[in-house]
């Protein structure tokens, strides 16, 4: 089998519309609501509940809405550019995304904040040990340090500054 046919074989869904050509694109947006099993929701929750709560009441849920979207289909984008032939679930480029709106949000209001560095060193910690839970096999890094990226961009587009 030609690895188009394989793929749509793995991945079901919708047919493609031309048989040889991969253009479900659709997929770079639902992957982010689909999970790898209860733990993979269980961890997906508890980061949600943890991080963007109190992220969403900073910014508003337009803002937040739309910084976890960006991230997030733009990490499955590179998900999808690096790693081409294996099927991806899950918010994870999301939610590096959050986690580096969090960073901006410290950076934002340092002379505010009673001790910015060590809040800005507990989130540098975070990051690294997520980081270093994504060099594990069948992790996709490439969703999280992309994620994490076009987070900390869109954050600083759209976070308002105090």
């Amino acid at each position: 089998c030609s690895q188009v046919s394989c793929m749509e074989d793995v991945c079901g869904m919708l047919p493609f519309v031309r048989k040889h050509v991969p253009d479900q694109f659709y997929r770079l947006g639902s992957s982010l609501f689909l999970h790898a099993g209860l733990l993979h929701l269980l961890m997906t929750v508890v980061i949600q509940l943890y991080l963007m709560r109190d992220m969403e009441k900073v910014c508003g849920p337009f803002r937040m809405a739309f910084i976890y979207l960006g991230s997030g289909i733009a990490g499955n984008l590179a998900s999808a550019i690096f790693i081409p032939y294996r099927a991806e679930s899950g918010p994870a480029g999301a939610q590096f995304g959050v986690l580096a709106t969090l960073i901006v949000e410290v950076l934002n209001v340092w002379p505010i904040l009673i001790s910015p560095s060590i809040a800005l060193g507990k989130l540098l910690a975070i990051v690294f040990i997520f980081f270093m839970l994504g060099l594990l096999p069948w992790v996709d890094n490439y969703a999280h340090i992309v994620g994490f990226f076009t987070g900390f961009l869109m954050s600083y587009a759209l976070m308002p500054y105090i």
